[in-house]
């Protein structure tokens, strides 16, 4: 197989950019900072999937994107190493493994992506063993809408 390390080629395909890591701190600051703005607004509920006059009204762990503010947080905790998330990870993972476990609004194809960056990033980033069986809980349940 051949490896493709040419580059591009034709100018029009080109991106101009002036990024530097300079503005990448600066654009990680600010995210981190809503993160951390937020952090008690959505200790035990999560953000919906859209916002409603331009606010977003803290809901439960039903809906399909209820999984990217513990994604954000798991990447917060990465990038910072500051424990402050992880009080908020594990009460929002708490909430994943109930939600499996009574089958919360889970006739979806979206499992995947809800349970991946909830429990599966919580083994891979924590090494937490309940959030690894969790996510092998949810697989199988993904499994089953499976039909030839």
């Amino acid at each position: 197989m051949k490896t493709i390390n040419e580059g591009i080629k034709h100018d029009k395909f080109k991106v101009k950019s002036n990024l530097d890591s300079n503005w990448l701190d600066q654009e990680l600051q600010f995210v981190l900072k809503k993160i951390d703005e937020n952090l008690e607004t959505f200790r035990e509920k999560v953000p919906p999937a859209s916002s409603k006059n331009l606010m977003y009204i803290p809901e439960g762990n039903t809906d399909w994107t209820a999984s990217f503010w513990i994604g954000m947080l798991y990447l917060a905790y990465e990038y910072t190493k500051d424990e402050k998330y992880l009080d908020i990870i594990n009460i929002q993972l708490e909430s994943f493994k109930h939600r499996l476990k009574e089958n919360i609004k889970l006739e979806t194809h979206d499992i995947g992506f809800l349970y991946s960056l909830s429990c599966v990033a919580g083994y891979q980033v924590l090494g937490d063993e309940s959030a690894r069986e969790t996510a092998i809980k949810a697989a199988d349940k993904l499994i089953t809408r499976y039909h030839e």
